[in-house]
């Protein structure tokens, strides 16, 4: 039997009360990162940036050692998987904070490098976001940080033969006709 409480704890359980933890896990990690990704959605718009231009500039910054970085190690590089890294370039390139150039050896390949714009903004933004986050963080001991990033961590485990396409194995499992 559940209390009142515990419903109010979990708005995804169905009325019988009936919810799986796993349910719960996964409910719970989408309305966090809802949360959180709408934050920094505002913060990073009073940069004129977006998260994903941001992480792009981060990743310049990081990585490019004076020869650029292709596309397709940029999009490697990325928090987030961005369905069309070229438009994001095109982006970031008519702000003028990067420059792409081909590739003397191979014109198929197009390098892109941080302008001295984009590092200003990587630099505007860094100490502020730092910031935030401490704050957005600080009721979590460095405990729990660890704790959860942890549990992150194994949870996009890439080699956990369970957990890689359960969803699609589940639904070819359920739609398999019975022998």
């Amino acid at each position: 039997m559940t209390s009142p409480r515990d419903e109010t704890q979990h708005p995804d359980r169905a009325p019988d009360g009936v919810c799986s933890a796993e349910q719960d896990v996964v409910g719970n990690l989408s309305r966090a990162y809802d949360c959180l990704w709408s934050e920094m959605a505002k913060f990073f718009q009073s940069f004129d940036i977006t998260a994903q231009q941001y992480n792009v500039l981060k990743v310049l910054a990081s990585c490019d050692e004076g020869s650029g970085i292709a596309c397709q190690a940029i999009g490697e590089h990325l928090l987030n998987r961005v369905p069309d890294i070229t438009r994001l370039l095109d982006r970031l390139e008519q702000a003028g904070l990067i420059r792409r150039e081909r590739c003397a050896s191979d014109r198929r390949v197009v390098r892109t490098h941080l302008s001295e714009a984009g590092k200003a903004k990587v630099e505007e933004v860094r100490t502020p976001l730092q910031l935030a986050l401490k704050q957005r963080f600080a009721h979590m001991s460095g405990d729990d940080l660890c704790a959860l990033n942890s549990l992150l961590l194994k949870l996009r485990e890439p080699h956990c033969p369970n957990a890689r396409s359960a969803f699609m194995r589940a639904l070819e499992d359920s739609v398999r006709p019975a022998e």
